[in-house]
């Protein structure tokens, strides 16, 4: 089975979350992504081979195809179940603010697009903001939740910004907890 998949003119992360759901789709066969922008193509190759998929990249003028032969899973998925999201902060990085939080909601709609939901997503200082009414993120978290991923925010935090009675997602939890979740873990992200 071969399958096409044009992703010209989209930004990114959207051509390599086509390009997952498409695959899931998928038996077996080849999916070819077609797409214009170099970062994007390279962003496809990476994420394919780290899926355990075969890739190979040819050039049309300027349009690149990703040829991506889809193989068999494997237990990388399990492996993702063991992962805990730590969101200190309601950014990504430091300095420009604005950048931050298109950066925190693009991390977020990542890991709601992935196969492999993490087991648990931490909220501590101002990332306990992210849970609360009207945060822009509440779609992912919800999604996340819905996934089976466990959405826990510092109740020392939530009490700091007097938010414990506007949590729209997850539970308020203690820092016990927190560190159980942390140290139990596999693996940590924390963007």
């Amino acid at each position: 089975m071969k399958k096409v998949l044009d992703a010209r003119g989209l930004e990114c992360p959207m051509p390599v979350v086509k390009a997952k759901k498409a695959l899931a789709e998928m038996e077996r066969g080849t999916l070819v992504v077609l797409t214009d922008d170099q970062a994007c193509r390279d962003n496809l190759k990476r994420a394919a081979e780290k899926w355990g998929h075969k890739t190979e990249v040819e050039a049309e003028g300027e349009v690149f195809r990703v040829v991506i032969e889809k193989a068999a899973p494997s237990a990388a998925q399990e492996v993702a179940r063991k992962t805990v999201a730590l969101l200190a902060s309601d950014i990504v990085g430091r300095g420009d603010e604005a950048l931050g939080r298109i950066l925190m909601k693009s991390f977020l709609f990542a890991l709601t697009e992935g196969d492999n939901a993490p087991s648990a997503v931490i909220m501590m200082n101002k990332g306990a903001l992210l849970a609360a009414e009207g945060s822009d993120v509440l779609d992912s978290l919800n999604a996340l939740s819905e996934a089976g991923c466990e959405v826990l925010v510092c109740g020392t935090c939530a009490d700091y910004f007097k938010i414990k009675d506007k949590i729209a997602v997850g539970r308020i939890s203690n820092m016990y907890e927190i560190v159980e979740t942390l140290t139990d873990a596999e693996k940590v992200l924390s963007p």
